[in-house]
């Protein structure tokens, strides 16, 4: 057994108190059948202090609970150093080549970088620094719920340090970033799967934090890039049909409001 820079721990949150689905229990399985050796350590109400911050406390009011994960998995990959994983991420072949770099992340879709699997070193300079970005941050933005999922913060980050958005294999503040067919070779909305011999996991996107809005538009998304509409095109669409759907014109009007703040 060698000395490997990045800890076998793998790491997960589930807050809320609802049962794991029966996706997400399978995928656990396959944890433990590739990482046999592999501490696995659940992050919940008990073990993480939902008191962190003022973010935590004020998601946790709001009952948002994949955002009180963004900064708890952050906490815990800074702590322990490990990997981080999403409950909807398979894993299909042993990972431990992984382990000998400083940090691992990959791409979501070629342009943004996925935040299911995180692996890292313990005091992981960039990890703390993502972390820290969470201090003294509210969850309300001009007094609205703030949405801004953790995929786009880190990405942003990643991008600031030299990150090319070209879905290649690059170093980036010491982290090596994966093209998507390695870990999340799945796409988000089409849900086409492509398989290749570099592939180690598998997001299947099961958003479990996802609200029947979130849900249908990326429903919609999937179905309008079918036509060969650019993925940026096909989100605006999908937003505005989602919020008529659900939320009508005032819905429009509220989201409208929101830009101009």
């Amino acid at each position: 057994m060698g000395v490997y820079m990045i800890p076998k721990i793998i790491h997960y949150c589930w807050f809320g108190g609802n049962q794991i689905s029966e996706l997400g229990a399978k995928c656990i399985d396959s944890w433990k059948k590739y990482c046999p050796d592999y501490q696995i350590i659940l992050w919940d109400e008990k073990s993480f202090c939902i008191d962190f911050n003022k973010y935590t406390i004020e998601a946790a009011g709001e009952k948002k609970w994949a955002f009180v994960s963004d900064v708890a998995r952050l906490n815990a990959l800074y702590k322990y150093g490990g990997i981080y994983l999403d409950t909807d991420v398979e894993i299909v072949k042993p990972i431990d080549w992984l382990l000998d770099n400083q940090g691992v992340i990959g791409f979501e879709d070629g342009r943004r970088l996925s935040t299911s699997f995180i692996a890292c070193e313990k005091n992981n300079s960039v990890i703390r620094e993502l972390l820290r970005d969470y201090e003294g941050r509210s969850f309300y933005k001009s007094g609205v719920v703030d949405n801004t999922p953790n995929v786009k913060r880190i990405t942003k980050y990643f991008i600031q340090h030299g990150l090319k958005k070209d879905n290649s294999k690059q170093i980036v503040e010491g982290f090596t970033v994966l093209p998507t067919d390695y870990l999340s070779p799945k796409n988000h909305f089409s849900k086409q799967t492509i398989i290749t011999k570099n592939t180690y996991a598998i997001h299947h996107f099961e958003g479990s934090w996802e609200n029947e809005e979130d849900k249908y538009k990326h429903e919609i998304i999937g179905k309008i890039m079918k036509y060969g509409i650019p993925v940026s095109l096909a989100r605006w669409s999908a937003k505005i049909i989602s919020v008529v759907r659900y939320r009508g014109i005032k819905g429009i009007a509220f989201e409208t409001r929101k830009l101009f703040r």
